[in-house]
C-alpha cells in the first residue's frame, strides 16, 4: 500500500481458465498466467504476497523450497508479509476430506460448465461423472 492509501492487486495462476474467470469477474485487478516456480515479477516488489491453494499441489520437497524462495524473492524484506495457505493432514469432523497420508491423490469431479458443448463426452460431463485425480501433499502440525 502506498502512503496515499492507494493499493492495487496482481494475480497469477498457471491455469489459463482460472485467469479468464478472474478477468471476467473483476476489472479492478491485473491477472496473468505464470508458473509459481518462476514468477515474472521483479525482486522485492510486493508489500503482501498471498499463496493460496497452491503449495499442496507442488510435487516434491525441492520444488516446494523453490516456491518459498520465489515468494520471498518478490516480497519486500522489511515489513513485507507472506501468507501461504495449504491443506492440512489434520481435518476436523466437519471437513469432507480425510487424508491417510501426506502424499495422496484427491478426486475432483470436473463440472460440465468447464467443457464446451461439442465434446463427445458431453453426456458424461452433464452428469458430472468425469473424475480427475489431483496430486496433493498435505501438511502436519508442528
Amino acid at each position: 500500500m502506498y502512503d496515499n492509501g492507494y493499493s492495487f492487486a496482481i494475480g497469477s495462476d498457471i491455469s489459463s481458465n482460472l485467469i479468464e474467470i478472474s478477468k471476467n469477474n473483476s476489472n479492478q485487478h491485473d491477472v496473468l498466467v505464470s508458473d509459481g516456480l518462476s514468477l515474472p515479477y521483479r525482486d522485492q516488489i510486493f508489500d503482501i504476497t498471498l499463496c493460496i491453494a497452491v503449495f499442496h499441489h507442488i510435487s516434491s520437497y525441492e520444488r516446494r523450497i523453490q516456491l518459498v524462495k520465489e515468494l520471498l524473492r518478490i516480497t519486500i524484506p522489511k515489513g513485507g508479509k507472506l501468507l501461504i495457505y495449504a491443506w492440512a493432514l489434520e481435518q476436523d469432523e466437519s471437513s469432507k476430506r480425510s487424508f491417510q497420508q501426506q502424499d495422496c491423490f484427491v478426486p475432483w469431479k470436473l463440472p460440465s460448465h468447464y467443457m464446451n458443448d461439442n465434446n463427445d463426452n458431453n453426456n458424461k460431463l452433464k452428469n458430472n461423472i468425469i473424475t480427475l485425480q489431483r496430486y496433493c501433499h498435505v501438511y502436519k502440525k508442528g
